[in-house]
């Protein structure tokens, strides 16, 4: 505890109570805290630095600057006005960020040099996070480009795959099997008749032959070259 003369504190209180709001919560921080100075001398000096924004409370993050390098900017600062690290720390909890930065405050307490490694890791967590919604994203939006461009196999539409058709009434397979010569034939219906079918699942283009064409009898065949 710091024994401040009664006399100095008068004159370091008259000070304060003609000094601005800004001076006047500094002043009593350093009260409450019991960290006002012993000697005139040392109290004139505090206030010399806080009138030439020289005490690191009037060090403001820059809006592009990362959290990193202001806590970097506080702790150099720190050290060279030999202020203690829990000093610091009480103006780095009345400052507005992020939860979990405001968490690791807390818990890290008067260790700098930890905090700042702590918040190095979740800027590092938070980049990768980000980095992989890209690339999610920018998978997403091929998928639909390739959606947009190719025709259905199934209905001949342009827009979706033949596994999200929903034009189910152009051909529904059902059960199928594959013959001794290796054919996979299925039952499909076509123009609400059901027939057998063959499928050549790495042909690029699929072909009904003329003479198979006598099973469609509710057709009107038209010539075919």
């Amino acid at each position: 505890m710091v024994l401040v003369n009664k006399d100095t504190r008068a004159n370091m209180t008259e000070v304060a109570i003609r000094s601005t709001c800004d001076m006047k919560k500094w002043f009593f921080e350093l009260g409450a805290n019991d960290e006002l100075p012993a000697e005139w001398s040392e109290f004139k000096r505090l206030v010399m630095e806080f009138c030439l924004e020289r005490d690191f409370s009037q060090i403001k993050k820059y809006r592009e600057e990362s959290w990193v390098d202001f806590l970097i900017r506080l702790r150099d600062f720190a050290n060279y006005q030999k202020k203690s690290e829990k000093v610091v720390f009480r103006y780095l909890r009345e400052q507005k960020m992020p939860m979990d930065m405001k968490i690791c405050v807390h818990a890290l307490d008067g260790n700098l040099d930890k905090l700042i490694e702590r918040i190095k890791k979740i800027n590092y967590s938070h980049e990768t996070k980000k980095f992989t919604q890209e690339n999610d994203k920018q998978h997403d939006n091929s998928y639909s480009d390739r959606r947009k461009r190719k025709a259905c196999y199934n209905c001949g539409e342009v827009g979706h795959f033949s596994r999200d058709c929903q034009n189910k009434k152009i051909m529904m397979v059902k059960k199928g099997s594959i013959d001794k010569s290796g054919l996979d034939e299925r039952i499909a219906t076509i123009n609400g008749r059901d027939r057998k079918v063959s499928f050549d699942t790495g042909a690029a283009e699929s072909f009904i032959c003329s003479g198979g064409l006598y099973v469609f009898t509710d057709c009107k065949l038209k010539n075919i070259h």
